[in-house]
């Protein structure tokens, strides 16, 4: 070859590094003017120290500052990952981005790169450049499940697997209707709407994750007109949200007799009823659903969350009772709780009644294909391969065969929104729940 030439934009920009460079700059300065030793190797030392843990890095979060503190110091390394793309008379030409700033949140390091102005792909050149700098850093131990990515701005890199590891994530405060529920191995959020409802089926073992999932849930609605009823046969969580979510008015107590039966079949149907006098608001208003504006403006239109705690045990022990007192089949109350539950799930989003169902596994014999086809958004913990597929058919074998998860850490889907998604849950604990600032309360014909 002729030769090869290489751009000035490689490296860190100067502004990265003025600060340290000054201090040397005084340090010499001293030295040159014979003043006293001291200052000489405390402005040296100083320069040093600033080098270091440089400025750029004092603003990210504590727990992001050692890898971008090594993305800083080898960048110079790292940029040698962007081959040369074009040749004139056989001169090879790296562009190799200059890095300007780094950002970060609490999962990602945002680069902020200055790209070479006229490249004629440069979604593509920073493309090959992020999977080539994934490749080199994944060779260190402490960056093994690392992702980098292009983006905006220039790169994100995610120094590990969001998903990986045991750390617990609490769930963030927000008022929105867009509810942060975990993050992507990437690090970005996974968001549910709520203003668009449908049907929630939440599954998983013991210690999977799934109630710590379900109370991170409740705690981001506190600030949302929502009223929680439902079926909670052990009442631990309905005992802890009180009067202010509408628990107590709505609570089942532990199944003991038939009168406790008979009160899972009551509180089902109070619940199915407010939903038809919904409906017909709706058939007058000749509109096919309702939306925020009318969860919002109307205290008798709020958002109903109907949870369903363990539901297949719930139907299961139903199930007990009709047969130990040899009920006709059109006196049992597993067949009308499960004819309520399908009622609800086939009619009810439409009009701001949403299901929350709770299992530790979606049996097929209880949640069968009907009603599980309208469980829309589907939240997969850790459980065995069966349960996973009847949760998610499309799950690939190398997916199923990760199933030995760490707590809190699954698969989510939501039809149409959110597609097949690994994922870490925010988690949050019963006494979370009941902190003050709850603005839910109950609709008038639920009390």
């Amino acid at each position: 070859m002729a030769g090869e030439r290489t751009t000035v934009l490689t490296g860190v920009y100067w502004w990265l590094r003025i600060l340290p460079v000054l201090l040397l700059g005084v340090a010499f300065a001293c030295w040159c003017f014979s003043v006293h030793l001291v200052y000489v190797i405390g402005f040296a030392v100083a320069a040093l120290a600033v080098e270091a843990f440089p400025p750029s890095v004092w603003q990210v979060p504590k727990n992001m500052q050692v890898p971008a503190r090594y993305v800083y110091r080898w960048w110079w390394s790292l940029a040698k990952a962007f081959k040369p793309i074009e040749s004139y008379g056989g001169d090879r030409i790296y562009y190799r981005p200059g890095l300007q700033w780094i950002r970060s949140d609490r999962h990602v390091l945002h680069l902020v790169l200055r790209v070479p102005a006229g490249l004629a792909d440069s979604a593509a050149y920073l493309e090959k450049g992020a999977a080539e700098i994934q490749r080199q850093l994944r060779g260190k131990k402490s960056w093994r499940t690392c992702i980098v990515k292009p983006a905006e701005h220039g790169l994100d890199i995610i120094p590990r697997d969001a998903t990986a590891g045991d750390e617990l994530l609490p769930a963030p405060s927000t008022s929105s209707w867009n509810v942060p529920v975990g993050v992507k191995p990437d690090g970005s959020e996974v968001v549910l709407d709520l203003s668009h409802p449908s049907h929630i089926l939440v599954s998983g073992k013991t210690r999977s994750g799934k109630s710590s999932f379900v109370y991170g849930l409740l705690d981001q609605m506190r600030h949302l007109p929502v009223t929680v009823a439902g079926v909670d046969p052990t009442g631990i969580l309905f005992n802890e949200l009180g009067d202010g979510w509408g628990g107590d008015a709505l609570r089942s107590k532990r199944i003991t007799n038939d009168a406790d039966a008979a009160a899972v079949v009551q509180v089902l149907s109070m619940i199915t009823d407010e939903m038809d006098r919904r409906i017909y608001l709706l058939n007058c208003e000749h509109r096919d659903k309702w939306s925020r504006n009318d969860f919002e403006s109307d205290p008798g239109r709020r958002l109903i969350i109907v949870i369903l705690e363990e539901y297949p045990g719930l139907i299961e022990r139903l199930q007990n009772f009709d047969s130990a007192r040899g009920a006709r089949s059109s006196d049992r109350f597993a067949s009308k709780a499960a004819g309520l539950v399908g009622r609800i799930a086939y009619e009810g989003a439409k009009v701001g009644v949403v299901l929350l169902l709770v299992t530790q596994r979606p049996d097929a014999k209880i949640i069968g294909g009907p009603l599980r086809a309208q469980l829309t958004t589907r939240v997969t913990f850790a459980q065995d391969s069966d349960g996973l597929r009847m949760s998610h058919p499309e799950l690939s074998s190398e997916q199923v065969k990760q199933n030995s998860w760490a707590s809190g850490v699954g698969f989510i889907e939501a039809d149409g929104v959110i597609p097949l998604t690994r994922f870490r849950s925010y988690r949050a604990e019963l006494t979370d729940l009941h902190r003050p600032g709850a603005s839910v309360g109950q609709i008038d014909l639920i009390q």
